[in-house]
């Protein structure tokens, strides 16, 4: 009498397909690295300004950065959001204000074609308001602590897509998307 054949697994479709899909991720995290380096970017958003009757405006900025390799990089940051209007409901007082920050943060990049992104640094935020309430243009800064975080996608060797959310202050915030290249 014969013997039956031993069991053999035989993949589906779907298991070559992730196979497939793990092989080429492990690949392209080698790929691209992040490579020592000086990078500028653009970058454009809405600020979030958590504050009673007042507008959520739209802003851009520039960066200025080093990786040290393999994840590491410092950068320089500066932003502007444009006008912020409000109001104090049923007119009682108006205006406008703008935030500008200048920053310096330590970031995180993890390796891979798509990549996350974790920073922290020093922001220094000015502020200039126009109220009717007050009749006169007044202004103030503060400097504090700095925290973001977001996703990224290297494309090639040489430019970077990214998403990102910052806590600037308490009642402030920035949700953009910028565009990196590196040198």
């Amino acid at each position: 009498m014969l013997a039956p054949d031993p069991v053999r697994y035989i993949p589906s479709q779907k298991d070559s397909k992730f196979l497939a899909s793990a092989i080429a991720m492990a690949a392209c995290g080698s790929v691209y690295a992040q490579d020592q380096g000086v990078y500028v970017g653009v970058k454009g958003g809405s600020f979030q300004v958590d504050i009673e009757n007042a507008s959520d405006p739209t802003g851009g900025g520039f960066l200025l950065g080093y990786n040290f390799g393999k994840g590491p990089a410092i950068e320089f940051e500066r932003n502007s959001s444009g006008s912020i209007s409000f109001s104090g409901g049923q007119n009682i007082y108006y205006g406008s204000a703008e935030i500008e920050t200048t920053a310096l943060y330590f970031a995180y990049r993890s390796e891979g074609t798509v990549f996350f992104k974790v920073r922290a640094g020093l922001l220094k935020e000015d502020v200039t308001v126009n109220s009717s309430y007050s009749g006169n243009d007044f202004g103030e800064s503060d400097t504090g602590l700095s925290v973001g975080g977001g996703v990224g996608v290297n494309m090639g060797n040489i430019a970077q897509l990214e998403a990102e959310y910052t806590i600037i202050e308490q009642d402030v915030s920035l949700l953009s998307v910028g565009f990196n290249l590196r040198f």
